[in-house]
């Protein structure tokens, strides 16, 4: 009877979670603030900051990070534990790190690397650069491009020796850096690369000597179906009406047709909608620039609806229905046992 009962509350509990908890652990976070953001003073100099996206940048002799980790958190950083551990996400930040930190050859060390036991380590830990001054290479600008960073969480001592950022707050031996001008909230590209290979896209994207431009070219695993406008030439318009985590909302003016990426990671729960004059119809969605949410526009006017729509799998509705039949051979179980006693004589 024990065991039953503790297999019960096995089945029963993680059943329970996904119904109740709307199927997401992020309802335990009732205070963001209060959750994410340590009492440090960084943490206090920072908090009225907007940023979309950070990276961090740690000095050889600057001071320890460690003690605002959870800040991170809480900022959106492209390194921390709130981005999905996802193999592609993680093989491009370390291709580019190896490249922020002076590698000659990223490709090489990437593979030397991807064989190591820290390669898929979770940690939150920042680009340590070999000096002070940090200059942006190609391939930097092109990766804050396609992440959407606006921002650098740093060591105080490190300069970061672009026109276009300023520092802007500085406590507990850190500083945050910030860029003068917002990312684009998406990226549209009339043309299209397929790169079957993981490391030859990254090459491709983010190697010595690429030509990638992220604002015309969409790079892509394997070829999606599109449509194309006779005048090619024609610009993309549209205007994001509506973004939150999980749903994106693009009034489109005029499209040629392309690949809309959008800098959240892709995952198949990622469902699109074009809806026109004609009516609305789903759109494809696949992983464009190597981890990212990419949709197959076709031309016209209309609106671009993106929503995560995290279903629940097979095996919820496995353990659902074997947690019900448990509790029910639980209760049944209870019930006779307790019919069979025989009153005590008097």
């Amino acid at each position: 009877m024990i065991a039953v009962w503790c297999l019960g509350i096995g089945l029963l509990l993680p059943i329970a979670a996904k119904l109740f908890l709307g199927f997401s652990p992020a309802v335990y976070a009732l205070s963001p603030k209060q959750w994410y953001y340590p009492e440090t003073a960084f943490g206090r100099a920072i908090a009225d900051v907007p940023v979309n996206r950070a990276a961090l940048i740690k000095t050889p002799h600057g001071d320890s990070m460690d003690p605002n980790e959870p800040l991170y958190l809480g900022v959106r950083t492209v390194t921390g534990f709130r981005n999905p551990n996802l193999r592609a996400y993680h093989d491009m930040y370390e291709f580019h790190r190896l490249i922020a930190e002076g590698s000659l050859n990223p490709e090489d060390d990437f593979r030397a690397l991807a064989h190591t036991g820290w390669y898929l380590n979770p940690s939150t830990y920042p680009w340590h650069v070999p000096g002070t001054e940090f200059r942006f290479t190609e391939a930097t600008r092109r990766y804050l491009l396609i992440h959407g960073i606006d921002a650098f969480i740093t060591s105080e001592n490190l300069h970061v020796a672009e026109l276009d950022w300023e520092k802007v707050a500085v406590a507990d031996g850190l500083a945050l850096w910030k860029s003068k001008n917002p990312p684009p909230q998406f990226l549209f590209a009339s043309r299209r690369t397929v790169i079957p290979g993981a490391i030859q896209r990254l090459v491709f994207m983010l190697g010595n000597g690429s030509t990638w431009n992220p604002l015309t070219e969409a790079i892509l695993a394997e070829s999606v179906p599109s449509e194309r406008h006779k005048e090619e030439d024609i610009p993309f318009q549209a205007t994001v009406v509506e973004e939150t985590d999980g749903y994106r909302l693009l009034a489109v003016e005029n499209s040629p047709g392309g690949i809309v990426t959008f800098p959240a990671v892709y995952d198949r729960n990622w469902k699109a909608y074009w809806r026109d004059a004609s009516g609305a119809r789903a759109l494809s969605t696949f992983a464009s620039n190597h981890a990212f949410l990419g949709v197959a526009v076709p031309s016209g006017k209309g609106n671009l609806e993106v929503v995560f729509r995290d279903k629940p799998d097979r095996w919820y509705w496995i353990l659902r229905g074997g947690g019900v039949i448990v509790f029910g051979i639980f209760i049944t179980a209870i019930y006779k046992q307790r019919k069979r006693r025989v009153a005590p004589a008097i």
